[in-house]
């Protein structure tokens, strides 16, 4: 039987096993800096990334996403606009689901979302809004397609001027935040890859049911959008006792006579209740 032999004399072989080793030093070293590289970015995020959203006692809350412009791919454009409102449901947050009453889109793109990409892809920007609506807005608990992107452009007018005015100053996406918070809107969040900022709101019912959104800090919460029950009636009036006391409305009457037997009672007043006040006599 003829055994194989370990050819470490072979300087062909050698080289082969060098090749090797440095084809691992090299993966290994591209796996630890890939690490370090992949640390570093989520220490970054972690400075700005929120724990989940609370509503408190509101039934709805989310954020107001806004681009900056300053991202990349189709986040990258001359001018800020509004991305969306998004309901922050589980995991992002402790939002409930409400549907809303129409789940019928809007027919035409709403005057926030006619800016520069709209004009360039019409289609692109519709499809966009639809998406919006099909996965936010079918949890935001407003009336309809129309009345959510509605509120959408109402909220987002403001901070978007904010943001414009900003970035004549500094294309710092922190500074923007800044910005923002200095005019008194809340930054729930910001994504650094894509340039937005996520401004925290919550929604309150309305005399019919449909959701109106607003701009409020977290903290505020409980305070502008608690989803208390209706408002309680007044308390009745205390069941008319068998006796009259003072202070108190004795047993219904008609006349007099009705209150002639019972305790306490001297006569039938106007009210149509036994009383224990007699009529006063001006002389």
């Amino acid at each position: 039987m003829v055994q194989a032999v370990a050819p470490n004399g072979n300087p062909a072989w050698r080289r082969r096993i060098c090749v090797f080793c440095s084809a691992a030093i090299v993966l290994v070293s591209a796996t630890i800096l890939g690490v370090v590289i992949w640390e570093a970015q989520n220490a970054d995020d972690s400075e700005t990334m929120k724990k989940p959203m609370s509503c408190g006692s509101a039934a709805l809350c989310g954020v107001l996403a806004l681009e900056s412009g300053l991202g990349s791919g189709l986040y990258h454009h001359a001018e800020p606009s509004v991305h969306g409102l998004w309901p922050e449901t589980p995991p992002y947050g402790s939002s409930r689901c409400i549907h809303p009453k129409s789940k019928v889109a809007p027919s035409s793109l709403p005057s926030c979302y006619r800016n520069q990409e709209a004009a360039k892809d019409p289609e692109h920007e519709k499809e966009f809004v639809d998406h919006e609506w099909t996965k936010h807005g079918s949890c935001a608990g407003t009336s309809n397609g129309k009345n959510y992107f509605q509120q959408i452009c109402n909220m987002s007018e403001e901070p978007l001027k904010v943001i414009a005015a900003g970035l004549k100053k500094s294309h710092d996406l922190h500074a923007l935040v800044s910005e923002l918070e200095n005019s008194n809107f809340s930054v729930h969040e910001i994504d650094p890859e894509f340039g937005q900022i996520m401004l925290s709101a919550c929604a309150v019912a309305d005399a019919n049911g449909n959701y109106v959104w607003k701009l409020v800090a977290e903290a505020n919460f409980n305070e502008s959008c608690s989803s208390g029950g209706p408002t309680p009636s007044p308390p009745a009036p205390p069941t008319p006792g068998a006796s009259c006391q003072a202070g108190l409305r004795g047993p219904t009457c008609q006349t007099d006579a009705d209150c002639k037997n019972v305790a306490g009672c001297v006569r039938c007043a106007h009210s149509g209740y036994c009383t224990d006040q007699p009529i006063s006599v001006v002389v």
